[in-house]
């Protein structure tokens, strides 16, 4: 009797173990497979810098987007477009990212008829070769009044390798301090720059400096500013349909080159 005892006692142990590891493998190995299967997949994070931007009627607004790490291959992101009203906003169908490219810029124009409180929503779509991560969707709005202007001034130049190159940026207004982040794009692995320029409260102008890389003896670097918010840059569009920015003020550009010559 005390060995069925026993056998009993036994049975009943691991049938409870039986029942409780596969449970437990439910609570703690799930999320840890799932969190692990995330971070292995291998895709870079897409993101746009912000998550709004204004633009005025008949103009142009640079949007950025960014990868977490450079794309291996040329990534194309189908773009979701909502327009309130349709037709004010002029938005390409997707932004491409070159292989070896971590950031891009594309334009967004509001036509010429565009009222205060016209506004379009941005969204990436779902597809090969990224992940989507925050903000994943940006708010274009046409502002119920005229900006202050921010702009890069200094025009495009050509440069040594190893040599430096610099740049202002400028505002118009000049209050408080911001940051203006910049997108560069083209042969950014031959160029040092900053990601950003801060301006502090009261300044309206700040210099910067870039340098070549002594390794390359050509390339090319785009510099695009996005205006922070509340303000906008100079792009002038000259055609009515508002499908390309054909002129700027006198207040500078949004954007230079810089080539290695």
């Amino acid at each position: 009797m005390t060995l069925k005892r026993w056998q009993s006692a036994s049975l009943n142990v691991l049938v409870l173990i039986a029942l409780v590891l596969p449970l437990a493998g439910c609570i703690g190995g799930g999320g840890s497979s799932s969190s692990k299967s995330d971070d292995a997949d291998g895709l870079s994070k897409l993101s746009f810098f912000s998550d709004q931007q204004f633009v005025s009627a008949g103009q142009t607004v640079p949007l950025g987007v960014r990868l977490d790490t450079p794309a291996t291959d040329n990534i194309s992101v189908p773009l979701i477009v909502v327009q309130m009203p349709e037709g004010a906003f002029t938005v390409p169908e997707s932004v491409t990212l070159p292989a070896g490219a971590g950031e891009a810029a594309f334009t967004v124009a509001a036509r010429r008829d565009a009222q205060p409180g016209d506004r379009v929503e941005i969204q990436f779509a779902t597809g090969a070769g990224y992940r989507l991560a925050e903000p994943s969707m940006v708010v274009v709005r046409v502002p119920d009044e005229p900006l202050p202007l921010v702009s890069l001034v200094g025009g495009d130049a050509a440069v040594s390798p190893a040599a430096a190159f610099s740049f202002n940026v400028q505002r118009t207004e000049c209050t408080d301090a911001v940051t203006v982040p910049l997108v560069r794009t083209g042969s950014p692995e031959c160029f040092s720059t900053p990601e950003a320029v801060s301006l502090a409260a009261g300044v309206c102008t700040q210099f910067f400096v870039g340098t070549a890389d002594s390794d390359c003896t050509s390339g090319s670097l785009s510099l695009t500013i996005l205006p922070p918010e509340g303000y906008a840059v100079p792009f002038i569009t000259l055609e009515s349909a508002g499908s390309s920015a054909t002129g700027t003020d006198a207040s500078g550009a949004a954007s230079a080159v810089v080539s290695i010559r």
